[in-house]
């Protein structure tokens, strides 16, 4: 009896183990930049949306040694962030920016 109380203890935590975990909930952030735009910056998974003036451009996850970094195709549009930090670079124009509560 307690062999198959074991038994079953046992594969029910290995089952657990098979199961995928939620897909985390995109998270906006407003960013501020020093004489430059403000944006809001909408992360999901290895992708970022940013909104930007009317205009929307989603960006893909590139390897970074730190932080994170998200790119266009071609660079023309980049977005460095660690921590509550980011710097927006923009057709080769570059932002030091903030994320505001």
């Amino acid at each position: 009896m307690r062999t198959g109380i074991l038994l079953a203890g046992t594969l029910l935590f290995a089952g657990c183990g098979m199961l995928q975990p939620a897909a985390e909930a995109p998270r906006e952030v407003f960013y501020t930049c020093a004489y430059g735009p403000g944006f809001t910056a909408t992360f999901a998974g290895d992708s970022v949306q940013l909104g930007l003036n009317g205009a929307h451009a989603r960006l893909q996850a590139t390897d970074t040694a730190i932080g994170s970094r998200y790119a266009s195709a071609g660079d023309t549009l980049v977005l460095w962030t660690a921590g509550d930090a980011a710097m927006l670079e923009m057709f080769g124009a570059f932002w030091s920016c903030e994320a505001r509560p």
